[in-house]
């Protein structure tokens, strides 16, 4: 027997473990060296396993259910798609890639430039790929290609075709499958003919592109005044967040399945209501010679004046991309005729894929993870984004850094009580270090005031300074941040930063005193020596601003600042559409978006409230959802990822956590001391997974790891950070052991001992163990932003 035939008799299970041991590049080496092994290398679950392992698949919460009934069963696509491709496709480092989603999965897919390829070869490539993914689904005999794509929007709902706009690094796609038997698609347009051929892409990217922003050399100042004379139904013409147009999804008890709309969001109601009895005349032909009356509830724009035609637009009712409508028929007459049919419509509620969720169970994330293992592979926890070594790397005993941690083996305190091991100082209180690696500081950030990682592109972040200007930092690249020069968009420090969601390219900034509001178009083209970020317009500026949010669906921003009003605008238009004045009784420090509901945003104030708002019922002091009471100032606010915990930071160690949608507290303590000081300011940040957060305060140079449920994990220490050198590389050494604690004294503080404190903190996004720390020095103007990488195996 030769080599070639013992290594096809190897077990299937094997295969696994051959994966692992290669290595990606070593696999295709071997495929590549031999006519005889090229056979054996066609094992799929070697590939599979090296698609696992390297998180070219992921799982991901099931889409929504009117997209997936067209598409293939899960199982079905896990066994049948080529994984060779997808290694291959992606088996070249550090290119940009988009995240395609298949039911429960999401596929990671490398995207061409725009510099090598126009949008339409760029989408076209694209589909390519994905049909010999999938070629085992089509019918090899039809040119007929039953796929096509649509941008992500919130809870894995659909929006629209991603046709209507350049495809960028970052991107989170949909793949819609075709009806089953037919040329027609399960949402709009539903035209039967082929809607993916060049010639009609072509055809419709002209028509998007008839109108041109005006030059990028004009002034911030003339853009805003172009935008003020009467011109403002182009406002967002040509930009990347699309058309005007929005879906709607119509459920009713009456309907055999959802139904999907396609209609202008400046379309009237009453546009609206014709729309939804043309779907219900297709369903029961029988309604066409009926009249048919809607009784409208919570329906009624945010804004107490009524519209001048008397028929307020979707726009106005602050519709939002992918809006459930919910109708039923009504049962009890209204003095109308018999035969006439009454509807009463009514929208989302709140928290609604929330508490779907829920009653389904947390097991949709899992579900992939099952679904992937029942085919003989298994997922590792480290991230191949994440620069932090893998934890086979890791040494079993964490290394204590010299002069960090304490090393002897004192017993830990309870902190929440006060105790201390025998012997000590009461006021240095022994805690365990959490075990993480070197701190990495970002070169180029030595002005920064705010910062936000982009929500997809996982070492890509947005900073704003204390002279007003903006850049782009890679945590991955360093040299790449020095290459292209910052761009000034105002005098004054820049407090509010925001990314859009399903726009990767998009951002927004605002200045602190002058309230000016800027939005950003983000280059990761662009050519060494030039600036990557391009202002492109201003919206109608809010005084003494301080915060900045987008919401879930990218339709609606927040701004807010030192005063009790907020204001929110909208996105495509740029005004404002809802403005909202004394809705605090003292003034609001922060306001923020959550996450799954786009109508839904909070605010923190120093009238020792947090409220809770919906942009459905008019911003008025008493119109507020829930009025939580922190019985303390509140500093900022912040929802869990997954919208399940909303976190209220005070003052000093004041620190609530709320449970959503019920608003109990919970847990009735989180293990932080007792408050004594009355300047220091907290911060907090949800980890990406939403099991754990961080927190710290200004005048302390450390940071907290805690569960939501309350269990206390350690502190990273951050003293003297800054003043050591930049670390280039990642380092593998696990930092842990104890640190002494003095964070309880009266007479402790960065500004009485000189060291740096914690200005602002935020957690990635996506990698779960990464947090980023803004640390500023007292009595000077520098201040860096800081990477820590956590042990995985402490927020797993």
């Amino acid at each position: 027997m030769n080599t070639t035939e013992q290594v096809l008799l190897v077990p299937r299970p094997l295969w696994c473990s051959i994966a692992l041991y290669n290595g990606v590049d070593e696999s295709l080496s071997a495929r590549r060296c031999c006519r005889s092994l090229l056979k054996s290398f066609e094992e799929q679950m070697l590939w599979r396993q090296h698609a696992l392992d390297q998180r070219f698949v992921v799982p991901r919460p099931e889409v929504d259910a009117d997209v997936a009934t067209s598409m293939p069963q899960a199982h079905s696509l896990l066994r049948h798609m080529d994984w060779f491709a997808i290694v291959r496709l992606n088996a070249r480092q550090c290119q940009p890639s988009v995240l395609i989603r298949v039911r429960n999965f999401g596929i990671r897919m490398p995207l061409r430039s725009r510099g090598e390829l126009c949008h339409l070869r760029q989408y076209e490539a694209l589909m390519a790929s994905l049909s010999k993914i999938f070629r085992a689904f089509l019918d090899p005999n039809s040119s007929w290609r039953p796929l096509r794509l649509r941008w992500l929007q919130w809870g894995g709902r659909p929006g629209k075709l991603a046709e209507a706009g350049a495809l960028v690094p970052g991107s989170q796609l949909l793949l819609e499958w075709a009806l089953a038997g037919s040329r027609s698609w399960p949402l709009p347009p539903q035209d039967p003919s082929p809607g993916n051929s060049l010639r009609e892409l072509q055809q419709q990217w002209t028509e998007q592109c008839r109108f041109a922003w005006p030059p990028a050399t004009r002034q911030l100042g003339e853009l805003q005044d172009w935008h003020c004379h009467g011109q403002d139904a182009r406002f967002m013409k040509s930009s990347e967040t699309g058309d005007k147009a929005l879906l709607v999804r119509i459920a009713s008890s009456i309907l055999r399945r959802n139904r999907w709309i396609e209609i202008s969001a400046d379309c009237s109601v009453m546009s609206f209501l014709e729309k939804i009895t043309e779907v219900f005349r297709q369903e029961f032909p029988v309604l066409v010679a009926r009249s048919v009356h809607f009784r409208l509830v919570d329906m009624r724009p945010p804004q107490t004046r009524k519209p001048e035609d008397g028929h307020p637009t979707l726009r106005s009712l602050a519709w939002a991309q992918s809006e459930t409508v919910y109708v039923e028929v009504r049962q009890e007459g209204c003095g109308v005729d018999a035969t006439d049919i009454i509807f009463d419509l009514k929208r989302e509620p709140a928290f609604s894929d929330l508490n779907s969720r829920s009653a389904a169970g947390e097991e949709r994330t899992g579900n992939g993870l099952a679904d992937l293992r029942l085919l003989g592979g298994f997922d590792r926890s480290a991230s191949s984004w994440s620069r932090s070594p893998p934890l086979d790397a890791a040494p079993d005993m964490p290394a204590v850094a010299p002069g960090t941690v304490d090393p002897s083996p004192a017993q830990e305190s309870d902190e929440g009580s006060g105790r201390t091991a025998e012997g000590r100082n009461p006021d240095a209180l022994h805690e365990r270090v959490v075990p993480h690696y070197p701190p990495v500081i970002l070169p180029g950030t030595q002005m920064c005031r705010q910062f936000e990682f982009h929500p997809l592109l996982p070492d890509i972040l947005l900073t704003g300074d204390k002279k007003g200007a903006v850049r782009v930092v890679s945590a991955s690249s360093p040299q790449e941040t020095a290459l292209h020069p910052p761009l000034e968009v105002d005098k004054l420090p820049l407090l509010g930063l925001s990314w859009m969601r399903h726009n990767p390219h998009v951002a927004v900034c605002g200045a602190s005193n002058s309230g000016a509001i800027s939005f950003l178009r983000y280059n990761p083209d662009a050519r060494m020596g030039t600036q990557n970020l391009e202002a492109t317009h201003c919206v109608e500026r809010f005084p003494k601003l301080s915060s900045l949010s987008i919401n879930c669906s990218d339709n609606f921003l927040l701004a807010s600042g030192i005063s009790t009003c907020v204001a929110v605008y909208d996105v495509e238009t740029g005004k404002a559409m809802s403005k909202g004045s004394g809705v605090h009784e003292h003034f609001i420090n922060i306001s923020r978006f959550c996450n799954s509901s786009p109508h839904i945003f909070a605010t923190a104030s120093f009238d020792c409230t947090c409220k809770i708002w919906d942009l459905r019922i008019p911003l008025k002091a008493d119109k507020a959802v829930k009025v939580l009471d922190t019985r303390g100032h509140n500093v900022m606010c912040v929802f869990s990822p997954d919208d399940r915990h909303f976190l209220c930071c005070g003052v000093d160690t004041r620190l609530v956590q709320f449970e959503v949608p019920s608003w109990r507290q919970t847990p009735c303590q989180l293990p932080l001391r007792p408050p004594v000081h009355q300047e220091r300011y907290r911060r907090a940040a949800y980890l990406a997974t939403g099991r754990h957060l961080v927190t710290g305060s200004t005048e302390e140079s450390h940071i907290h790891l805690m569960s939501v449920q309350g269990k206390k994990h350690g502190v990273v220490d951050l003293r003297n950070v800054t003043q050591e050198s930049v670390v280039q590389t990642w380092q593998q050494e696990l930092i842990g052991g104890k640190v002494a604690m003095d964070d309880a004294d009266p007479m402790s503080g960065s500004s009485r001992k000189n060291h740096e404190f914690v200005q602002s903190l935020r957690a990635h996004p996506v990698l779960e163990n990464r947090i980023a720390v803004l640390m500023a020095k007292p009595k000077g103007t520098e201040s860096n932003i800081v990477l820590v990488d956590l042990d995985s195996r402490e927020v797993c």
